[in-house]
């Protein structure tokens, strides 16, 4: 069980896996520059975004965290795009089973795809959980009382 994986560990290993199981030549965009990059778009590349992240208690200090990610997939051929999205799906299922997050794989899970306006969009979960670490208040001095009784 970890103690903390912050989202942004998660991005790095959802794109770590990409390039290493996909072509060199296909370019990944982190959420972070979608906005930026529309105009000049250079294709093949992934677009990887978090959708709607979630954070359950389970019990004491241990909560499950749900972290939905949307990868975006704009073919290069753009003649026959939707055959070149079925292939990179094929993949994405094999490849997305896990990723490696702060040393440790995490499971992908609830994987969907579907074609929309000739992009890819694939759907999967990472489920963590993690424990809160709370920062010790150590004591410097401690005074010993005496109570009596009659």
């Amino acid at each position: 069980m970890k103690t903390f994986t912050p989202l942004s560990a998660l991005l790095d290993g959802i794109s770590e896996k990409l390039y290493t199981a996909f072509d060199k030549g296909i370019i990944i965009y982190p959420e972070s520059v979608t906005d930026s990059i529309k105009q000049g778009l250079k294709r093949p590349c992934f677009f990887v975004k978090p959708l709607k992240p979630s954070s359950t208690i389970e019990r004491g200090d241990i909560y499950l965290r749900d972290n939905p990610y949307c990868i975006h997939y704009f073919p290069k051929n753009i003649k026959e795009p939707v055959q070149e999205c079925y292939r990179i799906l094929d993949n994405l299922y094999l490849a997305m089973e896990y990723i490696r997050v702060a040393g440790h794989l995490v499971r992908g899970v609830g994987m969907s795809g579907e074609i929309r306006d000739e992009v890819l969009l694939f759907y999967v979960s990472y489920n963590i959980r993690v424990r809160r670490v709370y920062d010790p208040v150590l004591m410097k001095y401690l005074e010993a009382i005496e109570f009596r009784t009659r």
